[in-house]
């Protein structure tokens, strides 16, 4: 194929009488002059198309297409809106292809990536109606392209959890000008009213599983924002559908009285009735062990139905005893004061961050950098005074002891699967291993570890006496 350009318009030479036509990126004058000069080659292309359908018995079968590239070159003028719209637009090449049909021949022009990649079909270009019909789509936000590329944004929106301010951020436009320029990325008032429909339309779905569902499972819990110092109470909702575990948020409330057991429950029971939550369809209520939750459960559920939170109960168990031992306290709080000098002084922590890159040590566990640490400590008076070899191996000890208390709050804070079933089991297999970790050499750990272990060596059910009737309800109800 031959390209030529003069004075900014496109060209075609004919192969066969080698004259030069002028195109505006149309097959006007190209077919006016086979048709005129070449008549008999295009009659003779047309008779043995005739002759080709007519020995055929299958119908509707396509003609075959020729294509006139094959007696004229084309030099096209890139169209800028073309390559917008349309994807299979290339601005280097482009084929004429001419359809013999038994009447009329229509000729379409159509750019293509690669001729021997995509079929015939994909190398006819459609007719200037369906063209600015396509382009009428993509600017218009009635059009169903920008409705669906609008509904990728309010996903993407949601399902990262960006803010709404993120749709005006000078990044996010520059992609969407280079992904579909055409294209009018709506407000962040408008995703965020996106949003609130799509929230609607979803809460009616969720509204009609709970609905639906024979029992369910609530927890909820109220905590605190710290940079905000304000209270909120947090509401989910487990089920089971087809034996698949089901949750949902039903809502999160800010609080602005007092924690009373009598304010949550106005709250709760103004969110049940919003979702449509039976209180009879309920099979248990998991909380922590705080007096007002336990208060709050018993006005709305009973006594049988309350089953405090286990990973709770454990976080506790460590808590008080580690807060309970002086010798395990004062070992923390030393810990604590060489970690806090490393963050607040800028040359420490250069200097520990160089000679951990020279040691080639990838650790950031105190243990592991001890060694390290010594070193930075001991050039500078104002250190606080680094930890004994005696008191580095009972860290370790302790940190060993410990291990089996995060594999079992890990093990037991889980979401895509029930984990009430696990919680007798996990207590057992605790004691057991926590007790195989003290040897007697380790005489110091089991004196200031000892009111840690006492619970654990009690028998398991019996530091369990509030959970047996809500056990034998939850599995008998």
């Amino acid at each position: 194929m031959k390209k030529k350009k003069r004075n900014s318009d496109a060209s075609a030479t004919c192969k066969l009488c080698n004259k030069n036509l002028k195109t505006s990126g149309n097959t006007s004058n190209l077919r006016c002059h086979i048709e005129k000069v070449h008549k008999q080659i295009l009659l003779e292309t047309q008779s043995s198309d005739k002759a080709e359908c007519s020995s055929e018995a299958i119908p509707h079968t396509q003609p075959k297409q020729q294509k006139i590239s094959e007696i004229i070159s084309i030099a096209p003028t890139p169209s800028p809106l073309l390559s917008e719209v349309s994807e299979s637009t290339n601005e280097e090449t482009a084929c004429i292809i001419i359809e013999s049909q038994p009447t009329t021949c229509t000729p379409s022009v159509s750019g293509s990536k690669s001729k021997s990649q995509l079929p015939t079909a994909a190398l006819i270009q459609p007719n200037v109606k369906d063209f600015f019909e396509q382009v009428k789509s993509i600017s218009s936000q009635d059009g169903t392209r920008p409705r669906k590329i609008t509904e990728a944004i309010v996903k993407f929106i949601i399902m990262d959890n960006k803010p709404f301010s993120a749709v005006e951020g000078n990044g996010f436009l520059q992609l969407m000008k280079e992904v579909v320029p055409l294209y009018k990325v709506p407000s962040r008032k408008t995703i965020k009213l996106r949003v609130d429909e799509k929230y609607e339309a979803l809460s009616c779905i969720f509204k009609e599983h709970i609905r639906k569902c024979e029992s369910f499972c609530l927890t909820y819990d109220v905590w605190t924002e710290t940079m905000k110092n304000q209270s909120f109470l947090g509401v989910t909702i487990h089920f089971l559908d087809n034996l698949r575990l089901l949750s949902g948020t039903l809502g999160v409330l800010e609080l602005h009285e007092s924690h009373t057991a009598a304010y949550l429950g106005e709250h709760l029971s103004r969110l049940f009735i919003e979702w449509k939550v039976s209180t009879d369809k309920v099979s248990a209520c998991v909380t922590d062990n705080d007096s007002t939750m336990m208060k709050l459960n018993r006005n709305l559920f009973g006594d049988k139905k309350i089953i405090p939170c286990f990973a709770h109960t454990l976080n506790l168990v460590v808590t008080q005893a580690i807060d309970k031992s002086t010798e395990v306290s004062a070992l923390i709080s030393k810990v604590r004061d060489i970690v806090k000098f490393i963050k607040r002084s800028v040359n420490a922590s250069d200097e520990l961050r160089k000679k951990q890159i020279d040691a080639g040590a990838s650790e950031e566990r105190f243990v592991q950098l001890a060694s390290i640490l010594s070193e930075v400590l001991l050039t500078r008076p104002e250190a606080p005074s680094m930890v004994t070899g005696s008191d580095l191996n009972n860290i370790k000890e302790v940190i060993e002891l410990l291990k089996s208390f995060e594999i079992v709050t890990r093990e037991i804070s889980a979401d895509t699967y029930v984990t009430f079933s696990k919680v007798i089991p996990l207590n057992i297999k605790s004691k057991q291993s926590n007790l195989s970790t003290i040897t007697t050499t380790e005489v110091e750990v089991q004196m200031y570890l000892g009111s840690a272990v006492a619970p654990i060596n009690q028998n398991p059910i019996e530091m369990w006496d509030d959970m047996k009737k809500a056990i034998i309800y939850f599995v008998f109800p």
